[in-house]
């Protein structure tokens, strides 16, 4: 499973927390697509690796099946409104424990994320300003060229991650101002995409 997957993964726990998860179906599709007795045995591979769907299973998830039908469909709706609702540790943690979203689960986790961006991006561009700098002494001018573009699209990713933290750190302080004046933390939930694909930037999104 690659970094990126694994860190989706964490995220969608932090947003969820242990008790609402019990209400999250990981749902496998495609099944019309691929040989039954293959998919199952992907299927039980991702669920039981603990860097999969594993750890989410062991706190309630569970596995379901989209067979790209409308009654399969309506069957995971109906599955869905038998269970109990449960408010995400995001939303207790910001409406009852009045954090701000910095101070909950997931912004601390995705704080700590951009920390490290910037830190790895910082280093990208040190080594290859070095490097650039050494294929410039030996003159030789497309690995210069060469050098300067990927410096430039790691300066890019760097700025990035700087402006997504600036905007955390924004929110974090305006949410603070409300708090110590005496108002609710102000914020609204945008659309939670299904695939969970939380990168930082819609981390952000979710508040905007």
């Amino acid at each position: 499973m690659e970094g990126s997957a694994v860190k989706n993964l964490m995220m969608f726990k932090k947003l969820c927390g242990p008790g609402a998860l019990k209400n999250v179906f990981l749902t496998t599709t495609q099944w019309s697509n691929v040989d039954q007795a293959a998919g199952e045995i992907r299927e039980s591979s991702i669920s039981g690796d603990p860097n999969f769907w594993g750890r989410l299973i062991d706190k309630g998830a569970t596995v379901q099946r989209f067979y790209g039908t409308r009654e399969s469909g309506l069957g995971l709706i109906v599955k869905m409104m038998q269970n109990q609702p449960e408010a995400l540790d995001i939303q207790d943690q910001i409406v009852e424990q009045r954090k701000t979203i910095v101070e909950t689960d997931a912004g601390q986790w995705i704080n700590a994320e951009l920390i490290a961006q910037e830190k790895k991006y910082k280093e990208e561009i040190e080594n290859l300003e070095r490097e650039r700098q050494a294929a410039i002494a030996e003159k030789d001018e497309e690995m210069k060229e060469l050098l300067a573009e990927e410096k430039a699209k790691a300066q890019e990713r760097l700025e990035r991650a700087e402006a997504e933290k600036r905007h955390l750190e924004g929110m974090h302080a305006a949410q603070r101002r409300e708090r110590e004046e005496g108002f609710g933390i102000g914020f609204r939930f945008g659309p939670l995409e299904a695939n969970i694909q939380l990168t930082p930037s819609k981390f952000l999104n979710l508040f905007m």
